[in-house]
């Protein structure tokens, strides 16, 4: 992971020393920036000094950094219909990697840094609810996503009922008995 440790410029200073915890990682720094391609995933403190003729000044620290990954939404819930796109909201600190556990949705991007929008975008289903699992990774952090979708319905045909229609035969009828 990488962490970029910045801090003002100190007058009188003509160059500065940066620490991780108490570990020295570099001196005489004279930019008043300093990016750490090697930071650890669990809170760690950096602090800084001020070099000049006179010395080392005491060291200025912050409240330490920590890798984070944070998801706004764990579930996911899609009708039947494809084409139906959901996305969800990775707000992080590191560099991470997406993988799926299912055929029937995809997920975009599968990679990414700091914060961004995945896509999820499901086919259709038809017969049975379905459900798989997103896995985002990123600095020894992880955290899941489950998506789940329901099948289509399947409706009772309507029966639209005809009623018949009777014809009546009109006119004379003459009956004649034997003689």
């Amino acid at each position: 992971d990488k962490v970029r440790i910045s801090w003002n410029f100190t007058p009188n200073a003509n160059s500065y020393n940066v620490y991780k915890g108490q570990t020295l990682l570099i001196s005489n720094l004279t930019s008043t920036s300093y990016d750490d391609n090697q930071a650890p995933s669990v809170n760690t403190e950096y602090s800084v000094s001020a070099n000049s003729l006179c010395g080392e000044s005491s060291k200025s620290s912050d409240a330490g950094y920590r890798s984070f990954i944070e998801i706004s939404n764990t579930t996911l819930n899609f009708s039947s219909n494809a084409g139906s796109d959901n996305s969800i909201l990775i707000n992080s600190n590191t560099t991470w990697t997406v993988s799926e556990s299912s055929d029937w949705f995809t997920v975009s991007p599968l990679t990414g840094e700091n914060s961004s929008n995945l896509v999820i975008s499901v086919t259709p289903n038809s017969c049975t609810s379905r459900s798989g699992e997103i896995k985002v990774t990123g600095c020894n952090i992880s955290r899941l996503i489950t998506i789940t979708q329901e099948p289509a319905t399947l409706a009772a045909p309507s029966i639209t009922l005809i009623q018949p229609t009777c014809t009546v035969a009109t006119g004379t009828i003459t009956i004649s008995a034997p003689k």
